[in-house]
């Protein structure tokens, strides 16, 4: 078993090496260590037995787009997201119902959803579950402000935002489906099965072609 705590035989712990010049540079072992915490909320979505084959993911275009949540999807997502990484960008994981709270009655940290959109660069929603207690009423208002939501991340193109969704595709589109007809509308894509699909009627499913 490795030793996590063995020191890093290039910069013996210290998180720096020095270059061939003199100029000290960030160590490869520190950098990864970042980029494991940056990832971190969004690996806990993988599920065992993780088997992704060692194969490079399907890349994800950059756009604002939902993905099912699947092993082989999440590790697409994980690929994406570590480009925010290296552009410095930082994102948000926020759950449907917390982005409601949000909404309609702010927080302490966040007044409304512009306060929030505007103090964030990328956004991942999780909308993967539903919660079988929570009432159908509050259900379609989490729709309203997940629209308002999109509206105004879709308005500033340096942002963006990636739903994921689930358990699978179809049963996602049965339980929204005045939500879908919105996503189709706003031709809003789907990721899953390493393809880009149109959110279409729960009984058809359109790839969408670039």
């Amino acid at each position: 078993m490795e030793d996590k705590d063995k020191a890093c035989p290039k910069c013996e712990g210290r998180g720096w090496v020095k270059q061939e010049d003199g100029i000290p540079a960030v160590c490869s072992c520190r950098s990864k260590a970042e980029l494991r915490e940056y990832l971190r909320p969004i690996m806990t979505f993988l599920r065992p037995p993780v088997e992704l084959g060692g194969q490079r993911p399907a890349e994800l275009g950059d756009e604002n787009q939902a993905i099912v949540v699947s092993n082989e999807n999440i590790a697409s997502l994980v690929y994406f997201a570590s480009h925010w990484k290296e552009e410095g960008k930082k994102y948000d994981l926020v759950g449907i119902e917390e982005l409601n709270t949000i909404g309609m009655k702010g927080t302490a940290e966040y007044r409304s959803l512009s306060d929030y959109v505007r103090a964030n660069e990328n956004f991942i929603l999780d909308m993967s579950s539903v919660n079988p207690m929570r009432p159908q009423g509050f259900r379609e208002k989490d729709e309203m402000v997940l629209l308002d939501f999109l509206k105004m991340v879709s308005t500033r193109t340096e942002k963006r935002v990636v739903m994921l969704i689930g358990p699978t595709a179809s049963e996602f589109k049965a339980e929204h489906k005045e939500l879908c007809k919105e996503l189709a509308k706003w031709r809003l894509p789907y990721f899953d099965y390493g393809k880009k699909y149109a959110f279409a009627r729960a009984e058809k499913r359109e790839n969408v072609s670039d």
